[in-house]
Formats: C-alpha cells, structure tokens, sequence
C-alpha cells in the first residue's frame, strides 16, 4: 500500500480532538498535513490549495464552528473541485450546511478508537479511481456548462443586436415612390 497523505480541514476550536485523531492516523501509517505545519510568512492560500491539490484525502472534521467555518467551506469546494476523495468526521452534534448534509460521514462522539479504525480504513481503500471517475464526471459537466454559456451568450448577442437594429428598421421609409 502506498502511504496516502491526508489533509486536515477543521476549525480551530476543535484542535485538541482533531490532534488526537491526527496522532492515531500517524500511527497508523499515514502522511497526514494540517495548517499547524505553516511556517510563518508563508502565504496561506497558497499553501492550503497546494496541500489540498497533493492530498489523496481530505478529513472534514464537522463541529458548530467547523460548518460555520468560511474556511472549511472553501477548503471543501476547492477539495470537490480537484478530485480530492473528502473524509468527512463528526465530533460534534450539529446542524450540516447542505453541501455537507449529503455526505455521508463518520461519527466519532459514540466511539473514538472505532470511528479513527474506520476513517483509516476509508481512507487506505479509497482509490485514485474514484478520483479519476469524479475528474472525469466534473470535466463532463464544466464542458456541458461551457456550452450553456456560449449558446446562451450568442442569444444574448442576437437579441442585443436585433434590438439595436429594430429601430433603424422601421424608422426606414420607401424611397422609391
């Protein structure tokens, strides 16, 4: 087996948990990233997207503040985006925003040492097939979405047009009577 590298998405008041799952993953075998690792100067972005982009996984830890997080929001999108397979693990009870109400996920506040066996076992039988398949399926829908958009940019042109002409028409009157 390949040693996956994992990045960790959470909100900072979960630290003590999230370090604890990260120490188990560790363990295990794991190349695992999360931002404790940036030294400073560093621009941030640059190396979330970066860390996101390389990883095979990304674990979402969901908490109160980790769904109400901008971050983790954007650092699920960007993951979905680039076939990043995404881990999600619950900590605490709360209210999921949509995009991450559909996803099914592990539930670590009914058994800790179960719920990290799980996520690594998730985590070492994903395969870069499933990113492939959804690299694959998202390509298919951004060029469905590119052709959406110039047909519907040419009717926007025609009709533009047809209606900067439409005026000229019939102020025309018959020169040849």
């Amino acid at each position: 087996m390949e040693n996956k590298k994992v990045f960790i998405s959470y909100s900072r008041d979960d630290q003590e948990t999230v370090i604890r799952v990260v120490e188990a993953l560790r363990n295990k075998g794991l190349d695992v990233w999360f931002d404790a690792q940036i030294n400073t100067g560093t621009d941030w972005d640059e190396v979330l997207e970066k860390q996101i982009i390389e990883a095979d996984n990304m674990v979402m830890f969901l908490s109160k503040t980790s769904v109400a997080s901008d971050y983790v929001k954007n650092e699920l999108f960007f993951a979905q985006q680039n076939g990043t397979i995404v881990n999600p693990v619950l900590i605490e009870s709360c209210q999921l925003p949509l995009a991450m109400a559909r996803m099914h996920y592990i539930d670590l506040t009914l058994d800790f040492d179960k719920g990290v066996s799980r996520l690594y076992q998730d985590i070492t039988n994903s395969h870069d097939a499933n990113s492939t398949i959804g690299a694959v399926e998202r390509n298919q829908g951004i060029a469905s979405l590119t052709k959406k958009l110039v047909l519907l940019t040419v009717i926007i042109l025609i009709t533009m047009l047809a209606w900067q002409l439409w005026p000229i028409q019939e102020g025309r009157t018959d020169d040849t009577s």
